[in-house]
């Protein structure tokens, strides 16, 4: 987890490391960054034809590797993301039913 102890200012860190090393560390994120996305493609391609258990296969190989978001990556594909819902509450109503409480236990009964 991210916290101010284990965070680097990112100009300082490219400062204090060689121009050869920022090459390297560049052609490996561009890797990784083509290799995740030939990965969701095939994944997506796989889904369509129906061949799930070929993605299952995969992701088994994944996982083992220590890939553990392959799961999600999967279910993401397949359209079986589950739905975030906000809860909207009638703030005013709730505000109108506590007011309208309070009255009636002070015997205020006028509004």
């Amino acid at each position: 987890m991210a916290n101010e102890q284990n965070l680097r200012n990112i100009d300082e860190y490219n400062k204090s490391i060689s121009a050869e090393e920022r090459t390297r560390n560049a052609r490996k994120a561009g890797k990784a960054s083509g290799d995740k996305r030939n990965l969701k493609a095939r994944l997506k391609e796989w889904a369509e034809d129906g061949g799930y258990e070929k993605m299952l296969d995969m992701a088994e190989k994944e996982i083992a590797n220590g890939n553990v978001k392959m799961w999600e990556l999967i279910r993401d594909t397949i359209g079986e993301k589950p739905v975030e819902r906000v809860e909207q509450l009638n703030i005013d109503a709730e505000y109108e039913q506590s007011v309208a409480y309070v009255r009636k236990l002070m015997g205020d009964d006028a509004e």
